[in-house]
């Protein structure tokens, strides 16, 4: 039963692979590789993609990064979601920290509103090097951020610390 349940999860691992874009960030000198999904329309910019489900959403922006420290990163994130027009608010912060892909995370969630209502909004740090990082940022409707958390899980999970060159 253990191995039905094993290649289940590999077939849908290969699935998502299959229906993803791999993206290397940031452009010039590539650290960690993600894959974002091709209904969610992603899109490069300067050293990071942005992508929407395919629903509208769920938004999310992945951007490489110095590591200057959470709180310039988390100042950074929020002057960027001000001028996308989200505001979160700031007694309903959790952080976590954990491991992701052998990389130190930490993990800010938010309550918040956008042009549509009530959202989540969840910034995540991943040290990838000394001196660089990635920061992804999202924010979605309740109900979006349940409808694509298992999509919002294989993203995380398919972010790979590169070796020099890759």
């Amino acid at each position: 039963m253990k191995q039905i349940g094993l290649l289940l999860l590999a077939v849908s691992a290969l699935a998502f692979s299959a229906s993803a874009q791999t993206f290397k960030l940031p452009d010039d000198k590539p650290i960690v590789s993600i894959d974002i999904p091709k209904s969610w329309e992603p899109v490069t910019y300067d050293d990071g993609v942005e992508a929407t489900s395919d629903d509208g959403e769920v938004y999310l922006a992945v951007e490489a990064t110095s590591a200057k420290g959470v709180k310039d990163s988390i100042e950074e994130a929020v002057k960027y979601l001000m001028k996308k027009g989200v505001k979160i608010k700031a007694d309903s912060m959790k952080q976590e920290t954990a491991k992701v892909n052998g990389m130190d995370m930490v993990d800010l969630s938010w309550d918040g509103t956008d042009k549509d209502g009530a959202c989540k909004v969840s910034l995540t740090i991943l040290g990838v090097t000394d001196d660089k990082g990635i920061m992804i940022i999202y924010w979605a409707s309740p109900e979006g951020e349940k409808k694509h958390q298992a999509d919002l899980n294989k993203i995380a999970k398919s972010i790979v610390k590169l070796k020099k060159g890759e």
